[in-house]
């Protein structure tokens, strides 16, 4: 237990010290070689895209159907783009407060 809420604390961390995950079928760019499906290029979202987004998820943590593809038309994004950001945006936010949260119980036990 000790073990995972340092690892939560410190975030997660590669040999190569870089967050995340690679598997030993991808290119320096990130692309699978593999038979697979390839996968699409990481979205790089421009300012106003993300200053939209964050006052959206602001305003509203989670989105309708009806609302999601508003907003993607909105910012010239596919759904899923959309979709997926909410949800590591959600991720991010509830990360932050189990850190939070867990940073506060270790202090109060000092």
């Amino acid at each position: 237990m000790v073990d995972f809420l340092k690892f939560l604390l410190a975030g997660h961390k590669d040999d190569d010290g870089k967050g995340g995950s690679h598997s030993a079928n991808s290119s320096s760019s990130g692309v699978c070689q593999s038979s697979k499906k390839q996968r699409k290029a990481r979205t790089a979202f421009t300012d106003h895209q993300l200053q939209t987004l964050e006052k959206s998820f602001e305003r509203q943590k989670y989105l309708s159907v009806q609302d999601r593809m508003e907003l993607a038309a909105k910012l010239s994004l596919t759904d899923t783009q959309v979709k997926t950001w909410y949800q590591n945006r959600s991720s991010e936010t509830f990360i932050t407060k189990i850190k939070d949260t867990i940073g506060k119980t270790f202090l109060s036990l000092e």
